[in-house]
């Protein structure tokens, strides 16, 4: 609460949701499109995923023992993707689940 004179000025939100779906989508981080799919959000996972390979390849190039890699593996990738899935897998196309598949194949 800030007084400045006997003015009451509450303080200012820090963020100011416009709807229940802007909260939930701000805490999982999920994009759903209007058809109700997560085309969008399963494109935009691959590709933060594959800019995160860039980890386990410094580290094998300076030596780093494989089962140091498997392990930052599953800490970064594994776990980005598998983390919201139950809440967001139920809107994946065949498609979305055969681009996940592929890019869990190649690593």
């Amino acid at each position: 609460m800030f007084l400045i004179g006997a003015v009451y000025h509450p303080p200012k939100p820090l963020c100011q949701p416009t709807s229940m779906l802007d909260d939930i989508d701000a805490v999982t981080r999920a994009v759903v499109s209007d058809r109700l799919t997560a085309t969008e959000h399963v494109n935009n996972l691959v590709s933060s995923c594959s800019s995160l390979l860039y980890v386990p390849r410094v580290l094998r190039s300076h030596g780093r023992p494989v089962t140091a890699l498997h392990d930052v593996f599953r800490a970064t990738v594994v776990a980005k993707v598998t983390y919201g899935a139950p809440a967001w897998s139920g809107m994946c196309t065949a498609a979305d689940r055969a681009n996940l598949n592929t890019f869990i194949n190649r690593c």
